[in-house]
């Protein structure tokens, strides 16, 4: 068994890309005003954890 199956990198990529998913997914799939602005804090508040975790595709990183 392999213990990482994807690198670091790719991970941190996979948590951009569903942060901006987030942020505007609601937008194009019409949801209502209440769910978009849940989904826009969840995604702006994953973008700022993914980059500041340390990682190679970090800010900090």
């Amino acid at each position: 068994m392999n213990p990482k199956p994807i690198s670091p990198t790719k991970h941190g990529l996979i948590d951009y890309a569903f942060a901006t998913m987030l942020l505007f997914g609601p937008d194009l799939l019409g949801f209502n005003k209440k769910a978009k602005t849940f989904y826009k804090g969840l995604g702006v508040s994953l973008l700022a954890y993914n980059a500041l975790t340390d990682h190679p595709v970090s800010i900090k990183g």
